[in-house]
């Protein structure tokens, strides 16, 4: 439990890190309304992000909120992230966050402000008490402190001195001090006395934890080992047509289970591969995969498609072309079943993008936008790249049937794409009143729970076969199977 608590922080770090560097790299005019929508943007993308504050002479000149001024209220530095390119220290959030104390993360002129709460939502048993230190011993988040105050105790001796009646355990990591203590014999003892017959099963799970965490270092050396053994794995979104029914193509989406059964999002892992440059094994891994996994199944099926996502740094350097001749396109599969989606949600340099990705379409592939209409750069990615699909965020599919305001936009989004002649594709479509809307306004592909989640290989064929007019994917999945 007192591992759980670094990992939860450096894992946070890792991530909002990454965000920082997006916004540097896309050095837009201080406080115009660009930046302020990109700051916005992110906060909003980023549950851990409280806000995102532009920072002058210890002033914020505006911030995710918006203009206004607001002095900071930094304390001192205490510590960095491991490349050294971003400091954090303890901080307040803004008035308009609702103040309290926050860890601030600082990169040049921005501040990442991260509440205090997002650290403690650890579940732990209700006698257990955990903490988090700054290394001269300053309590900074406790959770389920006692009365006694045997908890601020332990970390201001840095857990060197035992509280006496408590069994408690600390761990280091180069900025914090963690510990989680119990109360009278300990969490084994809990156990004999109150729960017996989960004694025996619950040492094991004591001991093959420990074994883990021992092994364990930090999380982008975690990231690292699981591309290198390949412990992320590929599941499978399938796209519909509505019109037949039939499944048309699938999104593969990476997925990380680590050795104890736990899962990480994406959304933590996949900043911290940006921000270490792990991007370029971790698209070669999920290129390498489906071209296993989905190779034989395109090659049998000409009409099917799978839906690859590129990140900035794949775009940038235009290797990714070179890893899918050499994996999909050895495997049998047409450029013309492969989509490259682009994603709003990081930035890119248009001018590369516009190379790399004009290259990709004139070899075949299908440029789509991913999340259409979350990002900041819209109609800028329409203007200067060869799109030929829109994937709608689905944040404008969630309001359709709600009578909310908002419900009116994806109306406007689909008579642009229309007026484009781009192909359509809803995605996060969730009930039948969203289908039918679709349907009504020309959108015949869509993707979402109320079709199927992402699912691994072995189930995509099983889905394939009960779609009511897949006769032939049926086949080609039994074949595919079978090889």
């Amino acid at each position: 439990m007192a591992q759980l608590l670094i990992t939860r922080e450096e894992l946070t770090v890792e991530q909002i890190s990454a965000i920082l560097n997006q916004l540097s790299w896309a050095n837009l005019p201080p406080c115009g309304n660009e930046h302020i929508g990109l700051m916005r943007q992110l906060t909003v993308n980023t549950p851990a992000l409280d806000e995102i504050a532009y920072v002058t002479d210890g002033l914020a000149t505006c911030s995710s909120w918006g203009e206004g001024l607001y002095e900071f209220g930094e304390e001192a530095v205490i510590g960095r992230t491991s490349d050294g390119q971003t400091s954090f220290m303890l901080s307040y959030m803004s008035p308009s966050s609702g103040g309290g104390r926050a860890l601030a993360l600082s990169q040049g002129p921005y501040r990442a402000l991260i509440s205090l709460k997002y650290f403690v939502d650890v579940i732990a048993e209700p006698k257990m008490q955990m903490g988090l230190a700054t290394h001269d011993g300053r309590p900074v988040i406790t959770i389920g402190s006692s009365p006694d105050g045997a908890l601020e105790k332990a970390l201001l001796t840095k857990g060197a001195v035992q509280i006496p009646g408590y069994q408690q355990a600390v761990v280091n990591s180069p900025q914090w001090i963690s510990m989680a203590m119990y109360p009278g014999g300990g969490f084994f003892q809990y156990l004999r006395t109150e729960h017996d017959g989960l004694l025996i099963a619950g040492g094991l799970v004591f001991l093959l934890t420990l074994g883990i965490w021992m092994r364990r270092s930090s999380p982008r050396d975690e990231l690292r080992a699981a591309i290198r053994s390949e412990e992320l794995s590929v599941h499978y979104q399938p796209i519909i047509n509505q019109r037949s029914g039939e499944c048309v193509g699938a999104e593969a989406l990476l997925r990380w289970r680590q050795s104890d059964n736990t899962w990480i999002q994406p959304d933590l892992f996949i900043p911290m591969a940006e921000a270490n440059r792990l991007m370029a094994p971790l698209t070669d891994l999920l290129l390498r995969t489906v071209a296993n996994e989905m190779g034989p199944l395109l090659k049998a099926n000409p009409e099917l498609h799978i839906s690859l996502n590129l990140y900035a740094e794949d775009v940038s350097t235009g290797r990714v072309l070179g890893v899918l001749e050499n994996t999909l396109i050895v495997a049998g599969v047409r450029p013309r079943q492969i989509w490259l989606e682009v994603t709003e949600r990081s930035f890119m340099d248009i001018e590369s993008a516009r190379t790399m990705l004009q290259q990709a379409h004139d070899r075949g592939y299908i440029i789509a936008i991913d999340d259409f209409g979350s990002g900041y750069s819209s109609l800028q990615y329409l203007q200067s790249l060869p799109v030929d699909v829109l994937k709608v965020d689905k944040s404008f599919i969630a309001p359709i049937g709600t009578g909310a305001v908002s419900s009116h936009v994806i109306y406007h989004i689909i008579e642009m794409g229309k007026s484009l002649n781009l192909v359509l594709v809803a995605e996060g479509v969730e009930t039948q009143t969203q289908a039918n809307y679709l349907a009504d306004q020309g959108v015949s592909l869509v993707q979402g729970w109320l079709y199927a989640k992402a699912m691994p290989i072995r189930e995509l064929h099983e889905f394939l076969g009960q779609r009511p007019s897949a006769g032939r994917l049926a086949a080609a999945a039994s074949r595919a199977e079978a090889v």
